[in-house]
């Protein structure tokens, strides 16, 4: 049964975003899909508006990697919304600040319908989050449509999955999938046409060519 009218990326990094694309799934930009995260930060952030987010002087260059800012507000880490080569954090900040503000208010619109939202497990630590706070991750979900649901997914070339394995053989009650159980599934639930899942794939194929050919003209 089709019952989603969407998947959102939840992270925790834009591996999500980039196989919802591939699988021609995703359609539009949203705050989590470019970013690094924790599961905690994630919910609250949801729950709260992004009340603290992008705020001047929470936004800080990483001491040893110069591409990662980490925003202290909100705890995620953006390694492609500010770039040193465009100068400081505060001139280019109001220009992050309008996108995503943007990605903000149709995370919100979209989350009024029945949406399908993918989080890929960062670590043994978040997924215990998960585990111990499994209601509160419902709750704030159902905000925006009781029929909203979250899949989650362990990937298999990750050095945690040995440690991950022993807490979901326990804990069942909700989907755990595999990267491949994801793309195999995902289709089945979504309300997206064929049509259009084929006209986004060539989109990304397209985009894919126009990357190698800019590479090999370097």
């Amino acid at each position: 049964m089709k019952k989603y009218h969407s998947v959102v990326s939840l992270g925790f990094n834009c591996y999500v975003a980039k196989d919802l694309e591939r699988m021609g799934i995703r359609e539009q930009s949203y705050p989590f899909d470019w970013v690094i995260s924790n599961f905690s930060d994630v919910i609250r952030l949801i729950d709260n508006h992004f009340r603290d987010a992008l705020i001047s002087n929470n936004v800080q260059q990483d001491a040893e990697h110069e591409n990662c800012y980490h925003d202290t507000g909100t705890g995620l880490d953006h390694y492609h919304d500010f770039f040193p080569q465009r100068g400081s954090v505060e001139r280019q900040l109001e220009q992050v600040q309008k996108k995503y503000q943007r990605r903000y208010a149709r995370f919100y619109r979209m989350g009024e319908k029945p949406t399908l939202y993918i989080r890929f497990i960062r670590n043994v630590q978040d997924y215990q989050w998960i585990e111990s706070h499994f209601q509160e991750i419902e709750a704030t979900i159902h905000k925006g449509n009781p029929l909203s649901t979250v899949w989650y997914v362990v990937l298999e070339d990750f050095a945690y999955q040995g440690a991950l394995n022993p807490f979901v053989a326990k804990n069942l009650y909700h989907p755990i999938l595999t990267s491949e159980q994801l793309e195999k599934n995902i289709r089945k639930v979504v309300a997206i046409p064929f049509w259009r899942i084929w006209k986004n794939k060539i989109r990304y194929l397209r985009k894919q060519v126009k990357k190698r050919i800019s590479k090999s003209s370097r």
